[in-house]
């Protein structure tokens, strides 16, 4: 679920619109892979001084077997206009917690465990094309991600192990933006040296609003 993780902030350079459009996103995706399937919901807040704040909530399921997790963190980064407002770089870093049967074999295929994973990196956005009514705005990231399993039950005469899994995570997107506000976006995540890591497809929507009486920022 760590590729969910990454789609939580809204900027341009996330394939997202400004949060001067407005400083509130709520928005939901979901990614498939070859073996499993997960569902997040994702909110964010921006300020004028161009830092921002995202949370996240995911479920997986793993397809062959009864496993599934949650997943839950935040995330802070901070947006660098390259361009005007055409091209961001946003570097980030988040925290997220994991909690149930997860997807992959470590340490243990299919035994409940807890996870915490620390993401570190950045990512790079573009308007490639814009009009009164859509904009079209492309955005890769990659991010270095470690994390640490804690095993819940005893294996191999061993109580709660714990391993360690370092990995780099890339993201690409298409935000297909209506109406400067309403956001679809195409959603690719690749694992790179994650133990049976694999490629995630999926889709993204997401909405910017300013909440009545909020102060624009």
């Amino acid at each position: 679920m760590a590729g969910l993780a990454s789609t939580g902030n809204a900027q341009v350079c996330m394939g997202t619109p400004s949060f001067s459009t407005g400083s509130v996103r709520i928005g939901g995706s979901a990614l498939i892979s070859s073996d499993s399937k997960a569902y997040g919901a994702q909110a964010a807040i921006g300020t004028w001084k161009n830092w921002s704040i995202s949370g996240a909530f995911a479920h997986a399921k793993i397809d062959s077997t009864d496993g599934s997790s949650n997943m839950g963190g935040a995330a802070v980064s901070y947006q660098y206009d390259m361009s005007g407002s055409t091209v961001q770089l946003c570097p980030t870093v988040g925290v997220y917690a994991q909690e149930g049967s997860l997807v992959g074999e470590v340490p243990f295929p299919n035994n409940p465990q807890n996870t915490l994973d620390v993401h570190v990196g950045g990512s790079l956005g573009w308007v490639a094309s814009s009009s009164s009514s859509m904009e079209v705005i492309p955005a890769i990231s990659a991010a270095w991600v470690a994390r640490s399993h804690k095993n819940k039950i005893v294996q191999l005469g061993v109580n709660n192990p714990t391993t360690t899994d370092n990995f780099g995570l890339f993201t690409g997107t298409i935000g297909f933006v209506f109406n400067k506000r309403c956001t679809i976006s195409p959603i690719v995540t690749v694992p790179v040296s994650e133990e049976n890591g694999k490629a995630s497809f999926g889709v993204g929507v997401s909405y910017n609003f300013n909440p009545p009486g909020w102060l624009h920022m």
